[in-house]
């Protein structure tokens, strides 16, 4: 009979519907009986809730004793350590300012601009044509691989209208 009803607690208990006075019956039968083979591993679990260590009635006044002899923390470490890390980073702070001023040019125009050095027109004329024309063919050198995509592409065409045709 009161094995049956440690059953019934025990899935109580897994349920979360058990009071307090109905664990506290478990753990008394757990302390004082042998349990069955298969209650031994919740009987472990209660036998542990028992071999907790409990306060005693004067831990209180211990506690309070020992932290007003403790006495207070001074402040000042602590504001010397908030003193540094703003310092450091104010110095930091004015250090990237310094050198993005100094990256900066203070007054060098966008473009510039050379002087003119030819006197006579047309020899600039042909000084900038001769300049143009190396540009260009050194640009075109890179296009002479795309004649080939051109023929791949002009087959492909083929390709498709012929296919088209047939169907």
């Amino acid at each position: 009979m009161e094995l049956q009803r440690m059953n019934e607690l025990v899935e109580k208990y897994w349920e979360g519907e058990t009071t307090l006075e109905e664990e506290a019956q478990l753990r008394r039968y757990f302390q004082d009986h042998e349990p069955p083979a298969h209650l031994r591993s919740i009987a472990v679990l209660f036998q542990h809730y028992e071999a907790q260590p409990r306060l005693g009635e004067d831990f209180d006044k211990h506690f309070e004793a020992r932290v007003s002899d403790s006495g207070t923390v001074p402040m000042w470490p602590t504001l010397l350590k908030i003193a540094a890390v703003v310092a450091i980073f104010l110095a930091g702070a004015l250090w990237m300012k310094r050198i993005s001023v100094e990256d900066t040019p203070s007054a060098a125009p966008v473009a510039v601009v050379p002087a003119d050095t030819y006197e006579d027109p047309e020899k600039a004329y042909e000084e900038a044509k001769q300049a143009l024309l190396l540009v260009s063919s050194l640009m075109n050198e890179g296009t002479e691989h795309l004649t080939k995509l051109e023929e791949f592409d002009e087959a492909q065409q083929t390709v498709k209208e012929r296919s088209k045709t047939t169907l």
